[in-house]
């Protein structure tokens, strides 16, 4: 369960989820010396509020990071894990230090498949995913790039 006590700045971290689902967020990242900032549409976009402070990121963090993950980042200086939000959403989070101060990403993991076309892939993917046999190749793999190919490789 997320803690919803406010940091010392106002934040708390079931606002600022909520904020990244309701506005269509992908990202929601947390720096110290800044305001809290979503990625809308590859954009960031900062909340309106105060600079969060060290305290501010830490209060953030450990409201919503297990207890062996909050070692893990002590020790190693960071830590990935996930978390869901409510039924509405789940993130994967990534904990960093960087200059003696925690900073976070929170990356929103869609609830949803999107559709080929909705991430952008030509219609001849879906030809060559439905075919019942065959083989995919993108590129040569490592051992097939020497000189012994260089040959039979188009250029």
């Amino acid at each position: 369960m997320m803690d919803p006590t406010p940091c010392p700045s106002g934040y708390s971290m079931p606002q600022l989820l909520d904020e990244v689902v309701s506005r269509g967020a992908s990202d929601l990242h947390l720096q110290v010396g800044q305001a809290p900032v979503l990625r809308i549409s590859g954009e960031m976009a900062p909340l309106e509020g105060p600079a969060l402070t060290p305290e501010d990121t830490r209060a953030l963090i450990g409201a919503m990071i297990p207890p062996h993950d909050l070692q893990k980042a002590e020790s190693t200086g960071g830590a990935d894990f996930a978390i869901a939000f409510g039924s509405d959403a789940r993130f994967r989070v990534s904990v960093l230090r960087s200059k003696g101060n925690y900073g976070v990403v929170l990356r929103l993991i869609p609830s949803k498949l999107l559709s080929l076309e909705q991430i952008g892939l030509p219609p001849m993917i879906k030809d060559l995913l439905t075919r019942p046999r065959g083989l995919i190749l993108d590129r040569p793999s490592a051992h097939d790039q020497g000189s012994a190919h260089a040959p039979t490789r188009p250029h």
